[in-house]
Formats: C-alpha cells, sequence, structure tokens
C-alpha cells in the first residue's frame, strides 16, 4: 500500500501546477455531472409512484365516506408504473406482441383511481327490470348491494329498508370522446368547472369518459364521489403551429418520440396524436407528420404500455396511420372504400363525433377567403359524414360514440350524438352498441356483471326500441350511488 501511494505522489508531482488545476476542474465537472443525473433519476422515480395530486384532497372535500378503487376492484390510490419495453411481451421473431400492450392499456384504465363506497346504511335498491346486461341478454330483476350490482336477492334482516326503482336498467352511457377541463374559450379551466362539466355529462346518463386530451391535469376528479369514471389520455400531441393555440403539447418530427412516450407514462394507458390539420403553406389538410414518424409513435405508446388514437380528418392521413398500427381513429372521415376494408381488417374501432363533424360548414366559412381548398375539402367530408360512417359500420368497423365536447362544443350532448348515429341509418341496438357495449369492451371497463359497480341509468322505456328513451333518463347511478333522480318511478318500501 505504501509502495503504490509514493507511486501517485511520484506521478502528480511530474504534473505541472496548470495541469494539475485542469485535471482537478475536469474531475468536479464529472462529479457534478454524475450526481445531476442520479437526481435527475430518483426524482422521475418519484413522479411516477406518487399517487394521483390532488387525491387525498377530494376525499376531504367531498365529506364523503368511501375509499377509491381500480375498476377490477383492487383497492389503491397509487397507479402503478407505466410499463416499460421490458414487461411486454414479445413474438417468438421478437417484434413486439400488440396484444401486450392492448392488454396493458386496458390494464391501466382499470387501474385507474376511481370513487367505489363503502358500505352504508343507505337502503338496498331493488331494481325490478329488465336489466339490460348484453345486446342479446336480460335479467329480470338486480339488486344494489353496497354499491354494487347483485344479481341474486341478497339476505337481510326484517325490516331492512329496501327501495324499489322500475324501469329498464342499462349499463351508463359512454362519451369516448370529451375534454373535461378544456372551456368554451378554448383555455383550461378551473378544477371546479372542470367538475360541473363532468357532472353535466353525468346528468345525460353518462358514467364512463374517455378524456381525448385536457390543458389541465383532471386527475384529482377521478376519485371524487359522484363523478362519472375518467380515463385521462394526458394533453393532445401535435406538430408545431399546426393545431387550436393552446391545446396541444407541440413538437417536431425528431420530439415525436420523446412526447409520446412522456404522455403515455402520464395518462391512463391512452394517448392522443394529431394527425392532420390545415398547412397553411398547401392551403388544405395534409398529414402533421409522415409515415415512419407515425410507426415510431406507435411504436413508443405501445412500448410504454399505452395505446395511442389519431385526431384525423383527410383520407391521405389514414393509410398512413393504418400502416404505422394505430389502435383508434377519431373522426375519421376520411375514410374510402379502401381504408374502410383495412380498418375493418384489423379491427380499429372510429370514435363518430358527427355532431362536430356536423359544424364543417362553420370551419369552411372561416377558412374560405384565404383557403379556398381546404373549405371546399371541409364540406365534402361533412356531406358525406352519414354515408361514410354507414360504410364503416355496414363492413365491420366498431362505432363508438364520442361528442367532442369541450372547446368548441358544449357538454351534455351526448344524445345529439346517438340520434345522429341513427341519422346514418343504424338500428337502435346498433346505437347502444356504440354508446355502451363497444365502449366498455375498448376501455375493458364492466357493465352490470355480479359484483360490479353499480354504474347504470333507469328509463322507462325500452332502448332497445327506440334510442330515444335514454334522453329521459329517470334514475343516473354511479357507484351505487344516486346521482341524478328524476319523474316518479322510485318508490320506497319496507321488509323482506
Amino acid at each position: 500500500m505504501a509502495s503504490r501511494r509514493s507511486l501517485w505522489g511520484a506521478a502528480w508531482r511530474v504534473v505541472s501546477r496548470r495541469e494539475r488545476g485542469t485535471l482537478v476542474l475536469v474531475l468536479v465537472l464529472v462529479l457534478v455531472l454524475v450526481l445531476v443525473l442520479v437526481l435527475r433519476r430518483h426524482v422521475v422515480s418519484i413522479e411516477v409512484a406518487r399517487p394521483p395530486p390532488g387525491v387525498a384532497h377530494a376525499l376531504v372535500v367531498s365529506g364523503a365516506r368511501c375509499e377509491t378503487g381500480p375498476m377490477d376492484d383492487t383497492s389503491t390510490t397509487t397507479p402503478p408504473a407505466a410499463p416499460g419495453p421490458e414487461d411486454l411481451p414479445a413474438t417468438a421473431d421478437g417484434s413486439e406482441d400488440l396484444s401486450a400492450h392492448v392488454a396493458a392499456s386496458r390494464r391501466r384504465a382499470t387501474e385507474a383511481p376511481y370513487s367505489v363506497p363503502n358500505p352504508t346504511d343507505e337502503p338496498v335498491v331493488h331494481l325490478t327490470g329488465p336489466i339490460v346486461i348484453g345486446p342479446d341478454a336480460e335479467l329480470p330483476e338486480a339488486w344494489v348491494v353496497d354499491g354494487r350490482i347483485r344479481h341474486e336477492r341478497p339476505d337481510l334482516p326484517a325490516g331492512a329498508e329496501v327501495r324499489r326503482i322500475d324501469g329498464f336498467v342499462v349499463p351508463g352511457l359512454a362519451d369516448l370522446h370529451c375534454h373535461i377541463g378544456i372551456g368554451d374559450d378554448g383555455h383550461g379551466t378551473s378544477l371546479a368547472e372542470a367538475r360541473a362539466q363532468a357532472r353535466t355529462d353525468l346528468a345525460t346518463g353518462v358514467t364512463l369518459i374517455r378524456d381525448a386530451g385536457s390543458i389541465i391535469d383532471t386527475s384529482p376528479l377521478q376519485a371524487e364521489p359522484g363523478l362519472p369514471r375518467i380515463i385521462r389520455h394526458g394533453r393532445h400531441v401535435a406538430r408545431t403551429r399546426r393545431y387550436l393555440i393552446g391545446y396541444a403539447h407541440e413538437v417536431e418530427p425528431e420530439e415525436l418520440v420523446d412526447a409520446v412516450a412522456a404522455q403515455a407514462d402520464a395518462s391512463d394507458g391512452w394517448v392522443k396524436l394529431v394527425a392532420d390539420w390545415i398547412d397553411r403553406g398547401a392551403g388544405d389538410l395534409t398529414p402533421t407528420f409522415d409515415g415512419p414518424a407515425f410507426a415510431r409513435a406507435a411504436s413508443a405508446a405501445h412500448e410504454h404500455g399505452a395505446r395511442i388514437t389519431a385526431h384525423t380528418f383527410a383520407e391521405d392521413t389514414l393509410p398512413l396511420l393504418l400502416d404505422a398500427g394505430f389502435d383508434c381513429l377519431e373522426h375519421a372521415t376520411g375514410l374510402t372504400d379502401e381504408t374502410i376494408a383495412r380498418a375493418a381488417a384489423a379491427g380499429v374501432p372510429v370514435v363518430t363525433t358527427l355532431v362536430n363533424v356536423g359544424h364543417f360548414e362553420d370551419y369552411a366559412v372561416q377558412g374560405e377567403a384565404k383557403f379556398p381548398d381546404f373549405a371546399a375539402h371541409m364540406r365534402r367530408l361533412r356531406e358525406r359524414r352519414y354515408e361514410r360512417t354507414r360504410d364503416a359500420h355496414d363492413a365491420g368497423i366498431r362505432l363508438l360514440v364520442g361528442t367532442d365536447a369541450g372547446g368548441v362544443l358544449g357538454h351534455g350532448i351526448v344524445h345529439d350524438e346517438l340520434d345522429e348515429i341513427a341519422a346514418c341509418g343504424i338500428d337502435p341496438l346498433g346505437v347502444l352498441d356504440a354508446a355502451i357495449w363497444g365502449p366498455r369492451e375498448l376501455l375493458g371497463a364492466p357493465g352490470l356483471e355480479d359484483g360490479s359497480p353499480a354504474d347504470l341509468v333507469v328509463v322507462e322505456r325500452d332502448p332497445r326500441i327506440d334510442h330515444r328513451a335514454l334522453r329521459e333518463p329517470g334514475i343516473v347511478m354511479v357507484a351505487g350511488r344516486i346521482a341524478v333522480e328524476a319523474g316518479a318511478m322510485a318508490g320506497l318500501r319496507t321488509g323482506r
């Protein structure tokens, strides 16, 4: 050891004073760099592991006894860290197994915070039915006990209070494309305003929302009692200056993968990319990125355990998205015979937003003076909206309800969207599939299975015969709590 120290001492004396100073400076810089990297990794790990901001606050302000739990009923207030590439299985040739990222996305959606009631002193609810549990299945009656659906009559003590509710019972409606937290002025709202938007949707029977991009963090609302389930996308990802001002995280192609990965990690298993918009140089709609960039974006989302969907209006964009492996299409007004066949074969669903498409004439008028080609294009897309939607349905594409509420359109318009789907020539069962069964299958959300949280709507008429029966919900229930009550279909009785 002594000889080793003498060798180091001799080597140090040989080095000049200036060289010593340079060497010390280099060593200090290396140590600082290592320290920064360690701290950065530590901060990121804390960010992933902590509970969603505001959850504890939401529980205190609510004044209600509740627990937060995921859709699969495993109680937790901390969402799991997003899976990395090492968590996703590969196929035999080493390529990505697409079913794995779908499973990961569904798992993250079902594990999103959600308010599930504790057992309370509230009466048991007897739903006298029929209980529509599927497109071709119904039960004569069901019960709500401790916030959950029960298919069998529960054992009750003598004199127990039972509330009777008559009428047709269906799972709550879904809105797979709305924007909680974006105001009518196109800016981010306060959390109180976002809460009011969610309650407006709930009053129409919507108990399940896929928030397709918000300017604010809406995660504190997820665990609040008496609100719809909210599955968050995070923020839109868009090309620089190719979307509505202030809505999106805007990036250039070289930044796209990192931006998608960040939103995948911050969301509940979904990312939304703005895939086309007006190109002021071209004077019309064009894709915002090229095919290879779309493919890299899809891979990045999948590697982070998320699915990726795209805002798309234009015909030329759809082949690029289908080539890239996108999981869902929003609006999809540019569908052609070729892309309809491809999307149907690939099992890629379309979220309709037909109410918004009906406003394309307004957008055409706004842009006509400077961009006449764009205006003419938007008018063509609007004129063919019913035909293309019906063609997609007939080809086997799963249609899903989306209102695009928030920003341009106000909330509470789900029934207008259902009417638009019916206007395409789609029968009531098809409308119900788009509003109830399809969205729940896509997100992995439960319906009215035995033991599921009681998220439901009660109406006086059979919506399988006329979807417009859903416009007049007598009861809207979320996790067993009656959130909306109207009409005279509810009564009270005691005894077994």
